[in-house]
């Protein structure tokens, strides 16, 4: 009958429903089993360790520093073009370089927008990067250059103004009222409070690459510039290194106390020589650098190595030492030598970005301090 036909139908119906749902929650439990197994792999491999600050959003401390900013994004100036040197240099020397020309542009009363006369300069990871047409400052220092909207225009606005080179032009008149070394660590200060992403993940994987599950509180970091310096300057000798962490360890009072050491080279006679004199209870971090050059360094004894190798790797190494310069300024004690610019600038970011966060928290020794080739400028 109907009726009897109708009752077999719900009956095969309600089965085929339990049999469904039963299939549908076993699937959503094995989905949920997956989802937990993902989120916990993605979870356990990311990175665990954090740098000691966001280097993205930090304040500006310095009167010089801010004053730069506020020449920077005065949107009622017109930009002026500041051309970097043709010659190859050290990315220290050329940041260095930067905050004299910003001088002379705020002389001039332009802002100031840095271009490559090739339009590659060799620091500028070209892969993250991509093109440096509107300024090859703005990937890694993006509070640098270009602050107003204008500045973004497509086309671009015409330039009609090129800012005096710093090596022919000094800024005498803001020379005059300022010191020169605290110009210089103000430029440094303005580029190293406010870095892009790129630079900040950059570090982050580096700082988990060398320490793992946890920085050393007492890490003190060694600056050894060995390699081509010797075409430059006398160089250190390993010695005079392993005597200055002493040094550092006798202030603090915790000279018999193994020590941390982040040693900042990328030259791997400076690593062997540091091992090999260092003593047994010395725990040694070698710098990511080291291991990411090592590959790529120049069999031959040539000058300027870095940078060579840099321009063959689409500017790589600048990208690996922004990095690396940021983890090494994870300790609060440094052995440097300030004839070398990038001692100097982990000095400078010491002084005018740590230092104002730590209650003056830091100690460095110089082994330059005595060399008649330091200059402050």
């Amino acid at each position: 009958s109907l009726e009897t036909m109708f009752i077999s139908g719900l009956g095969m119906a309600l089965i085929w429903f339990l049999l469904v749902s039963k299939d549908l929650q076993s699937s959503m439990t094995k989905n949920s089993m997956m989802m937990m197994i993902s989120t916990s792999s993605s979870s356990s491999s990311s990175p665990s360790l954090n740098l000691r600050f966001n280097w993205s959003q930090l304040e500006l401390q310095s009167p010089i520093a801010k004053r730069m900013w506020q020449h920077q994004s005065n949107c009622s100036l017109p930009n002026g073009n500041y051309m970097l040197r043709k010659k190859m240099f050290g990315l220290g020397s050329d940041l260095h370089v930067w905050g004299a020309a910003l001088c002379n542009a705020m002389e001039e009363g332009v802002r100031m927008r840095t271009y490559h006369y090739t339009d590659s300069w060799v620091w500028l990871n070209r892969e993250v990067c991509g093109s440096s047409n509107a300024s090859v400052m703005t990937c890694y220092f993006p509070r640098s250059e270009l602050l107003c909207p204008q500045d973004w225009e497509d086309p671009p606005q015409e330039i009609h103004h090129d800012v005096a080179n710093p090596i022919h032009v000094k800024c005498n008149r803001t020379m005059q009222r300022y010191n020169k070394s605290d110009w210089r660590a103000s430029g440094i200060e303005l580029l190293f409070t406010h870095v892009s992403d790129v630079v900040m993940k950059e570090a982050q994987r580096q700082l988990n690459l060398v320490f793992g599950d946890k920085v050393p509180e007492d890490l003190i970091t060694v600056h050894m510039r060995w390699g081509d310096k010797k075409f430059e300057n006398r160089l250190h000798g390993v010695l005079q290194y392993v005597r200055a962490v002493e040094e550092i360890k006798s202030v603090r009072g915790d000279a018999n106390e193994d020590a941390h050491i982040f040693l900042s080279t990328e030259d791997p006679a400076a690593v062997e020589a540091f091992r090999k004199m260092a003593p047994r209870n010395w725990k040694i971090y070698l710098d990511q650098m080291y291991h990411e050059m090592l590959p790529h360094r120049p069999t031959e004894d040539m000058y300027n190595k870095v940078p060579h190798t840099s321009r063959k790797l689409n500017g790589k190494v600048g990208l690996w030492s922004l990095g690396s310069l940021l983890v090494a300024m994870e300790a609060n004690a440094f052995v440097l030598t300030r004839t070398s610019n990038w001692s100097r600038l982990m000095d400078e970011i010491r002084k005018n970005i740590l230092n104002p966060r730590c209650n003056d928290c830091t100690f460095m020794v110089d082994l330059s301090r005595d060399d008649p080739k330091f200059k402050e400028w």
